[in-house]
């Protein structure tokens, strides 16, 4: 389980007692992030309103329909709707569930951290690494979200654990076990298909003594991984009549085809032709849009390079300076950690998969068309490790320090300790100042309560809203109907369009103006008798919601329409 095996009785005990540490963490780990989905994060994100109606649908029997029900849901893998359908079949509202899945998951990820950290580094580090997991902002906020960065976090690393373990033992379990985590992983994130044959050639190329055993376990842990990963592969090849282990990079392919060649973001979104074809890539169905998705290799090597021309300079400045992550002091100590200590073969060893796990996410991730904050937080797992031996380091220095400067060997002992607790409380206070902006999760507790009071209004109407235009994931989560875009349209069509897909409430909104009908419609009305308004509803933000009813199927109503 540890660094080395323990040899004598004080050891065990030790060692034992550390571990016991590190599950006490994992309980307070627990308490921090349901207190804040509890009492802050009372709102669920936009994106996660698309993991939580999937839960729900499933839960129902309704398939695997997203937010907008246009077909299949292909873009998110199962594993978190599946784990959200599980519970909400027991009563659990959806969002409660996707906040409970995520917070039991950074939980767990404390004791991975403690003892990835003490295989690299040994106890009094993982004791650190511990802490740090527990209570860093960055990992509670996104353990009390709706989200599957804290579920793939835990899985993924607890898979190079078991790697660990794998190169160093001769039998098969820990390799079919990290096979299992990193299907889990995939199920949960499809960058997690990168791991099993990264893994596996780490495994064979340092193998510890034989390179045949070790070629059998990295066997044994890529077959565990195809056994768990085949059948969404299957479910996705039928449903899109091709070979297919993942939905969502046809979409960035497309959007940055489209981008390139110069179409507003509206239109490559929510274009539409006055003849109701759908032409924007959150119109269609999935799978039209990975069916669209047969570029040249030029046409997606390009684009991808310019993604990565834009990206790689934010990330970087994210890396050192993101105050949402505890930069520049996480940064400083993560550095510190990984090159102030010394690599013996065997540290070099388990640093080149730490180091080459980190950079298969963040690759993934700076050639997609677009930077999100949250794409860094990935490298939240070796921050930690890396971080706490930086701690080791500067303690190791104060106190030195301090007893070379006359102090007592309890005294510089403390000042070692106090020098930790400062570093810690500095890296926290700018993550936490940070996390109030951070995109998408911040969603949680700022911007959205609004949409959420409007969502559960609407769900008291009788009958009650099956679809809804122009509200937004979350008010459409909350009234429990599906949700279709304002296409990027002429007003006409724009009726047009909403009578074929049965639309029956319209929301307008005096904070999203997507089209220039909407302005006119929120100053003058909807100019179609078959719009009814029910109410005007403006909240503490300024924000105003007008909400009609759309009897799109009253013939007598539409023969008048002009």
């Amino acid at each position: 389980m540890f660094n080395e095996t323990p040899q004598t009785t004080s050891e065990v005990e030790e060692a034992s007692r550390a571990f016991r540490f590190a599950l006490g963490l994992a309980v307070l780990a627990l308490v921090l992030r349901l207190l804040w989905a509890g009492f802050v994060a009372t709102t669920i994100e936009n994106e996660g309103s698309y993991y939580a109606r999937l839960g729900q649908n499933l839960a129902h029997g309704r398939g695997y329909l997203g937010m907008r029900e246009q077909g299949l849901q292909l873009i998110y893998p199962p594993l978190f709707p599946l784990l959200i359908a599980a519970q909400n079949v027991l009563g659990i509202p959806a969002d409660i569930a996707g906040r409970l899945i995520s917070a039991i998951a950074g939980a767990f990820f404390v004791p991975v951290a403690f003892l990835l950290a003490n295989r690299l580094y040994g106890l009094r580090v993982a004791r650190i690494a511990a802490v740090i997991a527990t209570i860093h902002p960055l990992l509670v906020v996104f353990g009390a979200a709706v989200l599957t960065e804290a579920l793939y976090l835990t899985l993924a690393w607890a898979g190079v654990y078991f790697a660990f373990l794998a190169r160093d033992e001769e039998r098969y379990g820990p390799a079919i076990s990290a096979g299992i985590l990193f299907g889990l992983a995939y199920l949960t994130r499809p960058e997690a298909m990168l791991l099993p044959p990264l893994v596996a050639l780490w495994l064979v190329v340092f193998a510890r003594t034989e390179r045949r055993p070790a070629l059998k376990r990295a066997i044994a842990l890529v077959a565990t991984f195809a056994v768990l990963a085949t059948p969404y592969v299957v479910f996705l090849s039928k449903s899109t009549g091709q070979l297919r282990f993942e939905g969502k990079t046809p979409e960035g392919r497309l959007f940055s085809k489209m981008y390139s060649d110069g179409m507003p973001l509206s239109q490559i979104y929510r274009g539409l032709d006055s003849d109701l074809t759908e032409r924007g890539l959150s119109m269609i169905s999935n799978r039209t849009m990975i069916r669209m998705a047969h570029l040249s290799p030029r046409e997606v090597l390009i684009p991808m390079l310019h993604s990565a021309k834009s990206n790689v300079p934010q990330f970087l400045t994210d890396l050192g300076g993101g105050l949402y992550f505890g930069n520049p002091i996480f940064f400083a100590l993560a550095v510190l950690g990984l090159f102030a200590t010394v690599w013996d073969r065997e540290k070099l060893r388990c640093q080149v998969l730490v180091i080459a796990v980190s950079a298969c996410a963040i690759l993934a991730l700076t050639s997609w068309p677009y930077w999100h904050e949250r794409f860094q937080f990935p490298l939240c797992a070796a921050f930690v490790l890396w971080g706490a031996a930086g701690l080791v380091v500067i303690s190791d220095w104060a106190s030195a320090t301090l007893r070379q400067a006359g102090l007592s060997r309890v005294g510089s002992a403390r000042g070692g300790y106090f020098t930790i607790g400062l570093a810690v409380f500095g890296m926290a206070a700018l993550s936490a100042a940070g996390v109030r902006n951070l995109d998408e999760v911040s969603d949680g507790w700022r911007g959205l309560g609004p949409a959420k009071e409007v969502g559960l209004w609407l769900r008291t109407l009788s009958p009650t809203p099956r679809r809804i235009a122009g509200s937004g994931p979350t008010a459409a989560f909350y009234s429990g109907a599906a949700t279709t875009l304002f296409p990027h349209a002429a007003a006409d069509v724009a009726l047009r369009y909403f009578e074929s897909k049965g639309v029956d409430t319209i929301v307008l909104r005096s904070s999203a103006i997507e089209e220039p009908w909407v302005a006119d419609w929120i100053r003058d009305g909807i100019p179609d008798p078959r719009a009814e308004l029910v109410t005007k509803i403006t909240k503490p933000d300024g924000t105003t919601y007008i909400i009609y009813r759309f009897h799109a199927h009253d013939r007598k109503a539409s023969e008048t329409v002009p």
